[in-house]
């Protein structure tokens, strides 16, 4: 079975970079630059894990998107991963207050995110 992600970021440039490290795991993924994205996206598809930015250029903060995620996983059959990217030390640590478990400081090497997603790739 083919995992997918969802990854939630304005910077065009960061999204390629981490759709091509990702897709090289063998994980599909979609693309969203703000919450009109995100949520026309959830309307017909749900992923295994969805990587969230801390500031979005629209003034949406990641924590919110990470709510919408978390309201609509009742909906759905699997879980989705929550995993917060963020600039900065001070992100990570309202991603942990926020229940999210995983994030990571950007960049993110390809062995770090092999680490992050391996535990629930087969």
């Amino acid at each position: 079975m083919s995992k997918s992600a969802i990854l939630i970021d304005d910077n065009a440039l960061f999204l390629k970079l981490l759709s091509s490290q990702l897709a090289s795991l063998g994980v599909e993924v979609t693309q969203a630059r703000d919450k009109k994205e995100l949520l026309a996206h959830l309307e017909t598809n749900w992923y295994d894990w969805a990587f969230i930015d801390a500031h979005l250029e629209d003034g949406e903060c990641g924590l919110q998107l990470a709510n919408v995620l978390v309201e609509q996983q009742l909906q759905h059959e699997r879980p989705c991963t929550l995993v917060g990217m963020s600039g900065d030390e001070i992100c990570a640590s309202r991603y942990a207050n926020a229940g999210i478990s995983r994030h990571f400081i950007k960049p993110i090497t390809l062995a770090q995110l092999r680490t992050l997603v391996s535990p629930t790739t087969d």
